[in-house]
């Protein structure tokens, strides 16, 4: 018997809509959903892969406990009731701010809701996502100036732009359907601007393309403000009515001339002002920010520079206007909107006495209300022992955090590591205890996407083995640590509870999702709000803040490291790799992830050739790469994919001053020919 199903990709923030085809119960493919709402009928590579995990060989099918150096079988009972004691004992021995929680941005709502309560239950806010290593800059920076952490305009809506510019971000490779509406765009006469070191992935696109100097776009951004001002072309009518804090902010950019700016970001000043100039009188701009700039020192202020481009011009409030941050997993915006995050609770309220308060009177427990460790922080406490155990759902951070060295000298020095997920990571090798969880089709729940549609991922297959749903095994370790407030039946119970406790949520049910593609938050009598603004900011007095920053000129090289090394994503692979790496098609035979891009005049400076080795040394440690030579990257500049395992044993050090975001985007190296290193 074969039928057809609709559910969502597991893989970016796009959401994509997935057809699987099931003969006789096994998923035979896939295949896009054609009126859906975002993608329209299109998958990319690792969309029509998305098959291919569920059969792995290395899945993870039962519960495995540390013994020496290696696991042995475990029951769940056994596991759970061990892990739970454990667990207690530390909070009874060291508090409960020993103790930290990680959920996961492929994981759902629910899921991702479960953890950060359960977390709260015990007793701390040291409970986070990976969104603090991606886009926490861009959240930081939307609240604090427009008052709602999430894009406010449909993706779909690039298409009626009249101008797309992009920044820090390689959409070819990160998000490549929606260059569908890129194209459209262009079709229909708009302009695409890139900002971005590297290129030509996403560049090709563009009309221009500002290949800005690593680690100055502030600079830039402040230097186009400039020109608006200077040159006036500024929406005044927006500015004075919509508006606070724009004299300060004039005030501010002043200084940054399109002349004195291309000594620091390598543009020049005529391009500058071109790009400027076509940005401002559009008449329909859109702002797509990327990991490029917010993985930075000064991530939160570059997304607030950009912004400030968007008001100063009056790019609010229509369609396919504003700024948008390209979300990279699945469910990175959910992740936050439900309160995995040591700083906010659910439905983005920060953690202090009156928020704990509400919640308290909700949830019928006492919530904390001390801001938690945020994940770089709890690596730093784990080290100094104040940390004595983890909880990680679908996470990996041996393999994601910057100075992977330091990484694993706090995860071997915890109590008890716990790491829940579906194959054997860096981290889970370090584990305890490993929970082997149910895959994408094998568990339901609701997904939000980068645009805030949210969308039910429907369970078509039952779990292989012995693996288990996410929120079975925290319902269950709930019931083990005695919490009496985690007797959920269904994950559209926990969808009912966070449509009370969310106020975006507000309206949003099972029942609801399961009659649509997707329904994009908030909800108005009933109907969807696509875009925000148009009337008033989400503000205590519904004007947006201008925010300006000064740039701060960082020696990115020293003698001894004299290159940047920057990192980023690939198209065919996907953030650690866990997923991808097990799809033999998505594996071009030959190739190694762990490669190092370099200019060809370094390559010839240096002494190294296409396919040759090399070391490359930071401050944080030292990897062997494969050479790849190529003028994508600048001279001075070397890139690595964020997905092999081992560069970031070089990355580390800084952190954006405001989210505490790792800065990824530059690390200080030196490169030299080395020989093929011996498996």
């Amino acid at each position: 018997m074969q039928r057809e199903e609709e559910t969502v990709c597991p893989y970016c923030g796009v959401g994509c809509g997935i057809t699987v085809t099931i003969s006789d119960g096994v998923p035979k493919s896939v295949g896009g959903v054609k009126d859906h709402p975002v993608s329209r009928g299109h998958l990319c590579a690792k969309g029509f892969a998305a098959l291919d995990i569920l059969g792995s060989k290395d899945r993870l099918t039962h519960p495995l406990k540390r013994k020496d150096d290696t696991f042995e079988k475990i029951s769940w009972s056994e596991a759970l009731s061990e892990i739970a004691s454990k667990m207690k004992t530390i909070v009874e021995c060291y508090g409960p701010d020993a103790v930290g929680f990680s959920g996961g941005c492929l994981c759902t709502n629910e899921e991702n809701y479960l953890i950060q309560k359960l977390a709260r239950k015990v007793g701390t806010n040291n409970v986070e996502s990976c969104a603090r290593l991606c886009h926490q800059p861009s959240l930081h920076a939307l609240k604090k100036m427009v008052g709602f952490g999430a894009a406010n305009t449909p993706m779909s809506s690039m298409k009626d732009s009249k101008l797309l510019l992009f920044i820090g971000s390689s959409l070819a490779d990160s998000h490549p359907i929606l260059t569908q509406y890129v194209m459209e765009a262009k079709n229909r006469g708009a302009k695409i601007i890139d900002i971005d070191p590297r290129g030509p992935s996403f560049a090709k696109f563009a009309d221009l393309h500002l290949k800005v100097a690593p680690g100055t776009d502030l600079a830039l951004l402040n230097a186009m403000a400039n020109v608006i001002i200077t040159e006036d072309l500024e929406n005044k009518e927006f500015v004075i009515k919509r508006t606070t804090g724009y004299e300060e902010f004039r005030k501010l950019v002043e200084k940054y001339t399109p002349e004195k700016v291309a000594k620091i970001t390598e543009i020049d000043a005529v391009l500058l002002r071109h790009a400027t100039r076509l940005y401002a009188t559009s008449g329909g701009s859109l702002i797509l920010v990327g990991i490029g700039i917010t993985e930075q020192a000064q991530g939160t202020d570059n997304v607030a520079a950009a912004i400030n481009l968007a008001l100063l011009t009056g790019n609010y409030g229509k369609i396919g206007t504003g700024v948008c941050p390209l979300r990279g997993q699945t469910n990175v915006q959910g992740a936050g909107d439900v309160g995995a995050s040591s700083e906010f609770f659910p439905g983005g309220l920060p953690v202090n006495e009156v928020n704990a308060k509400t919640l308290e009177k909700l949830w019928g427990f006492k919530v904390p209300s001390k801001v938690g460790l945020t994940t770089m922080e709890v690596i730093s406490k784990a080290i100094e022992g104040e940390v004595k155990a983890l909880y990680i759902m679908g996470f990996n951070p041996v393999h994601s955090l910057p100075d992977r060295t330091k990484t694993e000298k706090a995860l071997a020095s915890l109590e008890l590591l716990v790491v829940q997920d579906i194959f054997m990571s860096a981290t889970a090798a370090m584990a305890h205890y490993i929970l082997p969880a149910a895959t994408w089709l094998e568990r339901e729940g609701s997904m939000t996407n980068m645009d805030r549609t949210v969308q039910w991922r429907r369970r078509l297959l039952e779990p292989i083995g012995e693996t288990k749903p996410d929120l079975w095994i925290l319902i269950e370790l709930a019931k083990r640590l005695g919490y009496q407030e985690f007797n959920y039946q269904a994950p559209a119970d926990i969808l009912e509870e966070i449509s009370k406790v969310v106020d975006s949520y507000s309206g949003i049910t099972f029942d609801l999702l399961a009659e649509k593609h997707g329904v994009r938050y908030p909800l108005v009598d009933g109907n969807s709000i696509d875009v925000l603004f148009t009337e008033k900011f989400h503000t205590a007095d519904g004007k947006a803040r201008f925010i300006g920053a000064e740039y701060l000129p960082v020696q990115l090289t020293t003698n001894e490291y004299p290159f940047v090394l920057t990192t980023g994503r690939v198209i065919l692979r996907y953030n650690t790799d866990i997923m991808t790496g097990k799809s033999e098609r998505l594996l071009i035979p030959g190739t190694d992830i762990n490669y190092v891009e370099v200019n060809p005049e370094d390559a010839e400076n240096i002494g190294v050739k296409e396919g040759d080795y090399a070391r490359l040394t930071s401050r944080f440690g030292e990897v062997i790469l494969k050479v790849k030579i190529t003028t994508a990257v600048k001279k001075g500049m070397f890139f690595a994919p964020m997905h092999g395992g081992l560069v970031n044993y070089l990355t580390g050090g800084c952190l954006d001053s405001s989210a505490k975001t790792p800065c990824y985007k530059w690390t200080a190296v030196n490169l030299v020919k080395a020989a093929e290193p011996k498996n």
